[in-house]
Formats: C-alpha cells, structure tokens, sequence
C-alpha cells in the first residue's frame, strides 16, 4: 500500500472531509488541511508533503494557481489540481505552474488514486534527473579545474624553458666574450719588442 504524505487543500469542509476519507482509505497519509492559499503555503512549509492536492478557488484574495506556484517555486513539492473549473482561461493559468496532474470534480476514487501516483511517479523520475545533472555539472567543473591546473603546469613549464634558453644564451655570449679577450691577452703577451726597444732597454 502507498504511504505518501498528502496535503489537501481545499475550502469546503464537506468536500475536504470526503478526499481525506478516501486517501485514508487509500493508504496515504494526510499531514494537513488548509482552507486558504496562505494556509496552504505555510502548511507546506511546516509540513513538507510528498504531494498537494489543491483546489483552485479558494477563500482569501489569492487561489490556488498562485499557491501551487508558490509551492513549487519554494519546495519543489509537486501539486495536483482537484477542481470543478476546466474553463480555458484557468486551464492556461493553471498550466503555467506544471502541475503533476489536473482532476475534475467530481472524481473517482481510482482516478485520484492513478493521478497521485503518476503524480509522485513522475516528480521522483525529476528528482533523481536533477541529482544526475548536478552530479554531472559538479564533474565538469572538477574537469575544468583540473584543467586550468594542468594548462597552468604547461604554462610554467614553458616559462621555465624559455628562461633556460635566455640564461644559457646568455651564458655562451659571455663565454664567447671571455675567450675573446683571453685570447687578445695571451696575443699581447706573445709580441716580441723591436730592436729600438730592445736597445733602450739594453741601455738601461
């Protein structure tokens, strides 16, 4: 039997009584009843449902559209419609949230059973494709790190051979020179003296 924690919200105590009647009888259990979109909002909040099954008119200035949206948004809990309105204009409102299911009233106990399911089905396949995702975005900035490190390395590596080329150019250069000049030293010391030299210092 299915265990799934429901919240229902809906404003007509008579009909709220009758849905809470049939997911008991169903398996499920139901954590809340809200009356209001604001109630349904913070009963979401406290209670954290597997599903919501809403109602779109409710008391207060905001309906169930606009809490199933807040719903979605703020716990990525999913929401099933249960209403009487198939109206186009509330069909294209109701849309815009992406519910996980839409029943008209009045409805079968198996089609609330099969919608719920679905329901529950279908945010399980989006949860465990979401978790895919990020662990796959979480390897490509692994990836992406691991390759600026090694392109880093490279870029180092580089820096260091074209430092060893300019030290080793300089090196020869100075090597060059050094020979040049010991060479020109050894050359001086190898003239012989011409002979008024030799004289003068013969007649010293």
């Amino acid at each position: 039997m299915p265990s799934a924690r429901i919240l229902v919200v809906e404003d007509e105590s008579i009909v709220a009584m009758d849905i809470q009647t049939r997911l008991g009888r169903l398996g499920y259990s139901v954590v809340g009843v809200a009356a209001s979109a604001e109630g349904a909002i913070a009963k979401a909040g406290e209670t954290r449902p597997d599903l919501v099954l809403m109602d779109i008119r409710l008391e207060g200035e905001m309906d169930g559209i606009e809490a199933a949206g807040r719903i979605r948004s703020d716990f990525n809990i999913p929401v099933v419609y249960v209403t009487a309105y198939a109206d186009e204009e509330t069909l294209q409102r109701a849309k815009v949230t992406e519910p996980f299911g839409y029943i008209l009233k009045p409805f079968e106990t198996r089609e609330l059973f099969t919608t719920i399911e679905m329901g529950l089905c279908k945010h399980k396949g989006e949860q465990a494709l979401l978790q895919k995702n990020q662990e796959l975005e979480q390897r490509v900035l692994e990836l992406s790190a691991l390759n600026t490190m090694f392109q880093q390395h490279l870029d180092l590596s580089f820096d260091a051979e074209e430092h060893y080329r300019e030290l080793h150019g300089a090196v020869c250069t100075f090597l060059g020179r050094l020979g040049e000049l010991t060479a020109e030293l050894e050359g001086k010391s190898q003239v012989q003296p011409s002979p008024t030299q030799v004289g003068d210092m013969q007649g010293q």
